[in-house]
């Protein structure tokens, strides 16, 4: 089922033929604002390289009592391509959500009450769900048309829209970021214009604009871009050069001064870094010393800690057991969240 070769939906793993997908040293603070402004970023214009940190090591991995809920995902042997689960922040009172194998990329509304996900349609092809946590009734986005796919997905800030990647395997001319009411899939507005696979990354906390994940040639190898969401297709690139951005979790930090998001799995570091949305003041805020690939990575909903995925390879598509993680606003521990002989990626943090 799992088809992360496929350019056409690097956010999914669900179905036959396409939800493809959805690697760092932490600074003395890694609260946004802290990174933004830091004397250890390097530049004010458009950045090359990041300042170096002091690398944190992931034997020592202690639990840590978190607050809050997140949603993550769990791949490989009976989880299949992905299951969506549900636990406190802190790992405890773990639940699954969505059936073994059947849906991927959980993304948890602004209100804290629903959540989105993919899922099959009745021909086979791939839409997004969205699931209310008080009462498990679940909706689906109707697809718009008899070879359109829609796959998740980010909450706008006010929960009123949601930003989906459509791609058509019959006309891939109109594949691309598109965004549609929450309410009932109406009114589909196209942001981008890809030319292998765009993902919506993460609104900003204004609204106006929305950060991407363009894929280059190289699968799950890509670039960050900024686009406004009035249909204007404006779009300007923020990652600099240098810095292979990998496909992954993109997200602006809650007070919207910096973008967090991780380097690809052709890097050597695995790294996570932070840039502010003009593309300036790159900042590494995480690589594992010893030799570990972070992934996925999540703001806690007050900006203080980050969460994420640290995996012994780069190549997710293996499924080796893995664990999720935060480094902390106030120390540069690691911690280990939620462990276990399987394989976790995209952990959603929220209130």
């Amino acid at each position: 089922m799992e088809n992360r070769g496929s350019p056409r939906l690097l956010v999914g793993l669900v179905v036959v033929v396409l939800i493809v997908g959805c690697n760092g040293t932490p600074p003395s603070a890694v609260s946004p604002t802290a990174l933004a402004s830091s004397s250890a970023v390097v530049s004010s214009t458009p950045a090359t390289q990041a300042s170096p940190s002091v690398a944190a090591s992931s034997a020592t991995m202690p639990m840590v009592q978190l607050q809050g809920r997140i949603v993550f995902a769990r791949a490989g042997e009976r989880y299949g391509d992905e299951t969506i689960f549900m636990a406190n922040a802190d790992g405890s009172d773990e639940r699954q959500m969505t059936d073994l194998g059947k849906s991927c990329c959980g993304r948890v509304s602004p209100a804290g009450t629903q959540i989105l996900y993919s899922i099959s349609s009745d021909d086979g092809r791939i839409t997004t769900a969205i699931e209310n946590l008080d009462n498990g009734i679940v909706r689906s986005i109707p697809l718009p048309d008899a070879t359109a796919n829609l796959g998740p997905g980010a909450w706008a800030p006010d929960g009123k829209r949601l930003a989906l990647q459509l791609w058509d395997d019959t006309d891939p001319s109109r594949d691309g970021v598109y965004t549609v009411r929450a309410s009932d899939g109406a009114d589909l507005v196209r942001l981008t214009d890809p030319g292998v696979a765009d993902i919506p990354g993460g609104y900003a906390p204004d609204g106006a604009q929305l950060v991407v994940f363009r894929e280059s040639n190289v699968q799950s190898v890509g670039e960050l871009l900024l686009v406004n969401v009035d249909g204007s297709r404006d779009l300007r690139r923020i990652s600099p050069d240098g810095v292979p951005v990998g496909f992954g979790s993109v997200r602006y930090a809650p007070d919207g001064s910096v973008i967090l998001f991780q380097e690809a799995r052709t890097s050597s570091t695995g790294a996570l870094y932070t840039i502010r949305p003009d593309g300036t003041n790159l900042r590494k805020v995480f690589e594992d010393v010893d030799g570990k690939f972070a992934s996925h990575p999540t703001w806690s909903p007050d900006g203080s800690m980050i969460m994420f995925a640290l995996s012994p390879v780069a190549n997710d598509f293996e499924h080796r057991p893995n664990g999720l993680y935060v480094i902390g606003a106030d120390d540069t521990e690691l911690r280990l969240v939620v462990g276990g002989r399987d394989f976790k990626r995209e952990p959603e943090w929220f209130e």
